[in-house]
């Protein structure tokens, strides 16, 4: 490339000064900027006229000669504080620029060279006027960049940018943050999106932004996808609960987290994800909130009317979603073929009931501890109490008289319960005393 910080002669006109205010004169920007010639001319006619040390500070900065380097770090090395070597590029970016009608010309013309999508740098010569003579100084455009921001603090974040796609140097009409944004939310797309939804969903998903860009964008994406190790397991559960018109289930969630991940996924972290971002409808099946068949009519008739039982039932009590519905289903402005799980919904978020997990609800009260009573300790309180084994039927009628039970309840073996032969239910330590009052009556018979 040429070398832009090459000493030229000064032209034979020098800018003249122009008084204003109290006799203290004023610089004409505008004299030898982008907006009397091109960018490539007032950059190295610009600099040629600055002193040796502001030439390397400016080249420096804006990375001419390598890496771009700190104002810090430049300031240091020439004993200088860091505002002066801001105010040297910035003196250098008005020149250059000429305020912000310079900027303006000066996006408009980036924007328009790569109106098509992004363009290599190499092509951006005959695209506009104001990038003639650019031929090998290709540095000089990457430099204005930051002189723009340096002139402009309302521009950063938000210019046209230079990056590297498919090993190319390329003019980017957008700015870096949006672009990013768009090919990492593309890349979660195509990867974890059903295939027949991610066109659609891309296509809307870039709506906003020039329509050669949406394609670069798409290509970069897809390029990306195929090094991607893991996908994200919630947005993909989300994605296929928002594409799929009807309810999905526990089994097909798996099987689409697993496609995705490239694994076996644990079935546990599959509901714990489809209970957080969808909405279970019926027995092992979900879909999205916006698809639950509730009008907001019926989902405060059924607030109402679940409250009015838990206020009305003995104090304290838990409440499974099956009694609930059992009572308040039929009643006014409720259907009848109300499940646990649109209750459950309806339940979302209201104040005055409180779920305690596992489709169990209990009023939202100062005194209640909002922890709900395991089944297990129950079940070993019932048995106690009674003194001797109970059968299932016995066990569920104690236990309802403090927290409700679903339609499925069934007592599970272990941690301190046994089922012994004749189907009813013990402690081990109850099970262990009735063994040993059992020994001496069968070594009477055995000796009989």
């Amino acid at each position: 490339m040429t070398d832009a910080t090459a000493t030229q002669t000064p032209p034979a006109e020098a800018t003249q000064p122009v008084k204003r205010g109290r006799g203290r004169p004023r610089r004409d920007w505008s004299a030898r900027s982008i907006l009397l010639m091109p960018l490539a001319q007032s950059f190295t006619d610009n600099l040629s006229r600055k002193s040796q040390r502001d030439i390397d500070i400016i080249n420096r900065r804006l990375g001419m000669r390598g890496p771009r380097e700190t104002l810090e770090s430049l300031g240091a090395e020439y004993g200088l504080t860091r505002e002066a070597m801001r105010q040297v590029v910035k003196r250098f970016a008005r020149e250059v620029l000429g305020g912000q009608e310079g900027i303006d010309l000066f996006v408009a013309a980036c924007k328009q060279a790569a109106s098509d999508g992004p363009v290599p740098l190499t092509a951006v010569e005959a695209s506009h006027p104001l990038f003639a003579g650019l031929g090998e100084n290709l540095q000089i455009l990457e430099a204005t960049f930051p002189l723009v921001e340096a002139l402009s603090a309302e521009t950063q974040g938000n210019l046209p940018h230079i990056r590297e796609i498919s090993g190319v140097a390329s003019l980017v009409p957008v700015p870096a943050r949006v672009w990013d944004e768009a090919v990492d939310d593309t890349t979660r797309i195509l990867r974890l999106a059903l295939p027949d939804a991610s066109a659609t969903r891309t296509e809307a998903m870039l709506a906003h932004l020039p329509a050669g860009t949406q394609q670069a964008v798409v290509e970069v994406a897809r390029a990306e996808k195929t090094g991607t190790e893991h996908g994200d397991i919630q947005t993909c559960v989300r994605l296929l609960l928002e594409d799929s018109p009807e309810p999905v289930s526990l089994k097909d969630i798996a099987r689409r987290v697993a496609e995705v991940t490239g694994g076996p996924v644990k079935l546990q972290r599959v509901v714990n994800v489809a209970n957080r971002v969808g909405v279970r409808v019926a027995r092992g099946r979900y879909t999205i909130a916006s698809r639950v068949d509730l009008e907001e009519v019926e989902v405060h008739a059924i607030r109402r009317a679940a409250e009015s039982v838990l206020r009305a039932g003995p104090e304290g009590r838990q409440w499974h979603a099956q009694e609930l519905v059992a009572r308040v289903a039929g009643s006014q402005d409720i259907r009848m073929d109300l499940t646990p799980e649109m209750l459950g919904f309806a339940l979302r978020g209201y104040i005055g009931i409180m779920s305690l997990g596992r489709m169990v609800y209990a009023l939202s009260t100062d005194e209640a501890e909002g922890q709900r009573t395991h089944l297990r300790d129950l079940v070993v309180a019932a048995i106690e109490e009674a003194g001797r084994p109970l059968s299932r039927r016995e066990i569920k009628q104690a236990i309802t008289r403090v927290r409700g039970v679903g339609s499925g309840f069934h007592v599970n073996e272990g941690n301190g319960i046994v089922r012994l032969p004749d189907a009813t239910y013990a402690t081990e330590a109850m099970a262990a005393r009735n063994a040993v009052a059992q020994e001496p009556a069968e070594a009477e018979f055995m000796a009989a």
